[in-house]
């Protein structure tokens, strides 16, 4: 019965993200578009990275597939979950699901499952668009790849639901999820290199968790191990004192892990199962 009704509830919020086009368009249609207009005009498909042990050359196009499931993950926790679950709450859903057999784990499980199956979709027309249009290239250890899926997704998730617990309406929430994500996805690296932001600007960007993800997710995806130094992660110097240099890929993922476990806390100690106001 459990399991049929963790089943049943995903299969519901599938269905209600699907019905949602803007988020549709920003998470699956967006970052295909995105990614050939990047090798196609932008001629990321000419700026190669390294060649690797066997011949292979990759190239930043390579690269920003990785990248691009940052912003993916994003957009479903900031643009998604948090104004959703807000709505949930002001309407009187939990109130209503708790009077029957719903664990709160069931919830849980039910939006993080449809953002994993969001996010596949995304991927896998990525890799056939970047396949047939540029012979996108994988370079990365599979497990590895996986595992650094699942802490930038973990990360964004946690932040949705931490926001969606501390905003008391949902069009509040309507109207913070883009003055949140619209920053975030202009100072992390989709719309351009990092590296030239003055200091001031280069710091807050460092802060950033979409910066870390965006970072972690291309390189672990055209080259393996945790240890090798992010793409834009080049030092910031503020007060004589130098910051954010040398920054690895598991530095990032352990920065977007303490966020995980912070919101997490925060979430469950302040979620309420009638609306805040």
């Amino acid at each position: 019965m459990r399991v049929k009704t963790y089943l049943s509830l995903t299969a519901s919020e599938l269905r209600l993200f699907f019905r949602q086009p803007l988020l549709v368009l920003l998470t699956i249609v967006f970052p295909v578009i995105s990614l050939y207009l990047l090798g196609e005009f932008v001629g990321l498909k000419g700026e190669e990275i390294f060649t690797d042990e066997y011949g292979r050359t990759f190239r930043i196009v390579d690269a920003m597939v990785g990248s691009t499931v940052a912003w993916v993950f994003a957009a479903i926790g900031i643009l998604g979950i948090y104004p959703m679950m807000t709505r949930y709450r002001e309407r009187g859903v939990f109130r209503t699901l708790r009077t029957r057999p719903v664990p709160l784990a069931a919830i849980l499980f039910s939006q993080l499952a449809v953002g994993m199956v969001v996010t596949a979709l995304s991927l896998v027309a990525m890799i056939i668009v970047g396949r047939i249009a540029f012979g996108i290239l994988f370079g990365g250890i599979l497990w590895q790849v996986l595992l650094a899926f699942l802490i930038c997704y973990l990360a964004f998730f946690s932040l949705g639901m931490m926001l969606s617990v501390l905003t008391p309406g949902s069009q509040t929430a309507q109207i913070l999820s883009f003055v949140i994500f619209l920053p975030m996805f202009l100072l992390s690296g989709p719309m351009g290199p990092r590296i030239y932001f003055p200091d001031w600007l280069k710091f807050i960007s460092d802060l950033l968790p979409l910066s870390h993800a965006f970072d972690a997710l291309g390189h672990i995806w055209v080259h393996p191990g945790f240890n090798q130094p992010n793409f834009s992660f080049t030092g910031v110097t503020l007060f004589n004192v130098t910051v954010f240099e040398n920054v690895t890929v598991g530095y990032s993922l352990l920065y977007l892990l303490v966020i995980t476990i912070v919101a997490s806390l925060i979430t469950f100690r302040k979620f309420r199962w009638d609306n805040l106001v």
